[in-house]
């Protein structure tokens, strides 16, 4: 009896390897070692509520799990807390701005710095539940045949190795669905598996107990008292489970499974941000876990993802040889030049898929810089939701990867702004409307940043809005776009419509610093190259009359709006007065090196390398600057970019050249249809700034958005419709001679398959999912007749 039951181990273990040696690299991450660290070499899992990085150590597992409501700061620190206002600072605005006009920038920055900022002390931060290892017995031999991997056309984790004598298994998922997070241990040996389970907490306030196979934590959040509540259920077959304390043991097991949720009693609803019962929640979760088992939670998982990430499939032409090896050394193999895998850049893709799908679903909140992984106490930058490039650049992908379930976590988020902005519009600016600023929190902040280079930043709302307006045109949903994103959008252009300064007989927006940056001046003047430190404010004015950001987006949320109101036969009038405001803001200027003018003084310079390119919001994600419609403009975007650069770190410019904004430029390069460019910078941005688990970072700190916007910009190269028609390749770089691609979404709901060969066209079929009205269709910059093309296919 017992050979049979050591054979049928055997082969069911054989069959598993089988099916891993099967798997696909283009959509699997795989190493054959252990990770140490957790930004470059860990490996993550999550169901947008949750997050775990795993390491796969052999003699202890080590999971690192973050709940996204689990933050500092918020009304529960402070009673008092009203979304970062400063009271009075509305007294001051006339007279700033008064001064912008006037070109006194030293005081309009001295009144700023002094008067217009918000209240940073109870912003808080995102934070961790902790550290759940998982230390194993007899684990002291020799190991082989080691594999850690995660799949991620399916969001399946693994870990496998032989150890004296025997095949260890182990499975790991975190369901959406079933809020649940699932850890598999399994061993070909009857009666081996053995390991014990302790939770290593980041808050100060819990109590831990232990009660049969189950381990209840109580804690509260440090500072602001929030309750949460982690539960964790082992299930086993064969051995015993026995408790020392904070402490469970499995013992002679032939596979244990560990349930795991965690909840908070945060609820996304003013003023109080709580109300929900982390305990009611997590039991009925782990109840519900139990009643299903393994298999059928599993079975849900991979169902609910696979949804998702099967809308959409990349192919193209790689290095057969390249693509079987680990992941790690395929990605050494592009730091050397190695540019012939292409198979890699699927990967990323499909990596940009899983994360976005990971970490932002319905009824969750949004992605952070970091996603839902953090392992420490706090998130860097605070794990916020950074609104003037990084939260918008992670969404690019949603609409054209057809993901717009995923963009519905931001959108949500964005409407429980609404009321909060109301506040800072009368307290800052004593007007209608909304407004929101750079950072945004759990807790409803929208005031100005605590600092005035990085924090005077108006612009969040109207940045936010143009997500509401792209979820509409890749849907086509007329009841969302009246019921959810019209109201948004046009309150916040009731806002601005209350809030442009003339200046030269146009209408610009002051106070603004245009992102993060200013200019060198000397003896009141300003000087024609940068001589100081990239991110020092000593030398530098910052509120320039005419920041181009917020006048191209201001022209872009009235636009939005505009249609939007005709596409609703609403509010004629309220339509009137947008246009006439739209019509009469400040046009762009070509300075005199032939870029694209930052502000309205003609004070760019050459060797100015900062990070940030808002000007080139009018570019991308704007219709403004296009190089078919507006050539002129697009030769002096090209300019500005590369004024600007793309550089590497280094001491002058020391948050250069980081994932999102690497990540942005590939954006605007492919905007311009400049391939070549896009692709070099993608290399650097996977190699300068990546890891070898493929993801990437901003001045040491890992953040999820330059990897989320891959597939975006991605299929942008292959794709674009931003201009009303659909574009067919309009940025393919030679590093990528073949492939085809299934699924993507052209605005206005058009499904598009693309195949290439040769650089060139071979076929591309065309279904409208909500109309049988079909745009103009453009290949390679060309107009092409789709009726006449025999490479088209349109399908009713």
């Amino acid at each position: 009896m017992k050979s049979t039951t050591n054979l049928f181990f055997i082969i069911v273990y054989l069959c598993l390897s089988v099916s891993i040696l099967a798997q696909d690299n283009n959509s699997t991450l795989w190493y054959n070692y252990p990770a140490k660290d957790w930004k470059t070499q860990a490996l993550h899992l999550g169901n947008a509520y949750m997050g775990a990085s795993f390491y796969g150590g052999v003699k202890e597992e080590r999971l690192d799990i973050t709940e996204e409501t689990m933050w500092f700061g918020g009304p529960g620190q402070n009673p008092k807390y009203n979304y970062g206002i400063v009271e009075g600072s509305n007294k001051y605005l006339k007279e700033i701005r008064e001064a912008i006009v006037d070109g006194d920038i030293e005081k309009a920055d001295r009144m700023v710095a002094q008067n217009f900022v918000g209240d940073y002390s109870d912003f808080g931060s995102l934070t961790s539940i902790g550290q759940l290892y998982v230390s194993f017995d007899n684990h002291d031999g020799e190991v082989s045949k080691y594999k850690r991997a995660l799949d991620i056309s399916k969001s399946l984790a693994s870990v496998n190795y032989t150890i004296g004598g025997a095949n260890y298994k182990r499975g790991y998922f975190c369901s959406y669905p079933d809020r649940i997070m699932v850890f598999r241990f399994e061993s070909d040996t009857p009666a081996k598996l053995g390991f014990s389970i302790r939770h290593e907490l980041t808050q100060k306030e819990n109590t831990i107990t232990t009660l049969g196979n189950e381990i209840h934590i109580n804690g509260r959040i440090d500072g602001n008292n929030r309750e949460y509540r982690v539960k964790l259920k082992i299930l086993i077959d064969g051995g015993k489970i026995t408790s020392d304390g904070e402490f469970l043991k499995v013992s002679g097991a032939n596979s244990a499974t560990i349930l795991y949720t965690a909840a908070t009693e945060y609820r996304p609803v003013a003023p109080l941000y709580n109300g929900a019962d982390p305990d009611v929640i997590a039991r009925k979760v782990i109840d519900k876990a139990v009643q299903k088992g393994f298999d059928k939670l599993k079975k849900i998982h991979v169902s609910d993802y696979t949804h998702l990430y099967d809308r959409v499939s990349l192919e193209m032409d790689g290095d057969s040889t390249l693509e079987k090896l680990p992941t790690n050394e395929r990605y050494e193999m592009l730091k050397t030049g190695m540019t012939d895998d292409a198979g890699l850049k699927v990967l990323l893709f499909n990596l940009g898929r899983y994360l976005l799908i990971s970490a932002s679903r319905p009824t969750t909140l949004p992605s952070g810089l970091q996603g839902v992984w953090v392992p420490g106490r706090t998130a860097a930058w605070s794990g916020n939701f950074q609104s003037n490039i990084n939260i918008q650049e992670m969404y690019w992908t949603a609409g054209p990867l057809n993901l717009p379930e995923c963009q519905e976590a931001y959108i949500n988020w964005i409407k429980t702004l609404v009321e909060p902005g109301r506040k800072v519009a009368k307290a800052y600016y004593g007007t209608d409307g909304w407004v929101s600023h750079t950072t945004g929190n759990i807790w409803g902040y929208a005031s100005p940043g605590a600092d005035m280079l990085w924090g005077m930043y108006p612009s969040g709302a109207a940045w936010h809005c143009q997500h509401l307006w792209s979820q509409y045109e890749y849907t086509m949903d007329e009841d969302y776009l009246r019921n959810e994103a019209y109201p948004v959008m046009k309150e916040a252009a009731l806002f601005w419509l209350q809030n442009l300064v003339e200046y030269e007989g146009k209408l610009i927006i002051a106070p603004t610093v245009s992102s993060e940056h200013g200019v060198d001046f000397k003896d009141g003047k300003p000087l024609e190259y940068a001589i100081t430190n990239g991110e020092a404010s000593k030398g530098k004015l910052f509120n320039l009359p005419g920041a181009y950001q917020d006048i191209q987006m201001v022209h872009d949320l009235f636009s939005n709006v505009i249609q939007a109101a005709e596409i609703l036969n609403t509010d004629t009038r309220f339509i009137k007065e947008i246009k006439e405001k739209r019509d009469n803001l400040l046009p762009l200027k070509i300075g005199k090196y032939g870029q694209i003018q930052e502000w309205a003084w003609d004070v760019d310079n050459p060797r100015d390398h900062h990070r940030h390119i808002s000007h080139m919001y009018a570019l991308m994600p704007g219709r403004q600057i296009d190089p078919i419609k507006t050539p002129e403009l697009a030769k002096a975007a090209t300019k500005s970019l590369n004024m600007r650069g793309h550089t590497l770190y280094g001491p002058k410019w020391p948050h250069m050249g980081g994932n999102w904004n690497k990540t942005w430029r590939i954006w605007c390069f492919t905007r311009l249809g400049d391939g070549e460019k896009a692709a070099r910078i993608f290399n650097d941005m996977v190699t300068d700034v990546g890891f070898e688990n493929l993801m990437a970072h901003e001045s040491g700190n890992m953040q999820v958005d330059g990897s989320m916007s891959t597939p975006g910009f991605m299929a942008e190269m292959l794709l674009q419709s931003h201009q009303g028609e659909i574009h067919l390749l309009p940025a393919l770089p030679v590093e990528w001679p073949a492939g085809k691609v299934k699924g993507l979404i052209a605005r206005g709901a058009y499904k598009v398959d693309i195949e290439w060969r040769y650089g060139h066209l071979v076929s591309c079929t065309i279904q409208s999912l909500m109309r049988d009205e079909l745009p103009q269709i453009r290949l390679m910059g060309e107009l092409i007749d789709p009726i006449k093309d025999n490479r088209i296919t349109i399908v009713d």
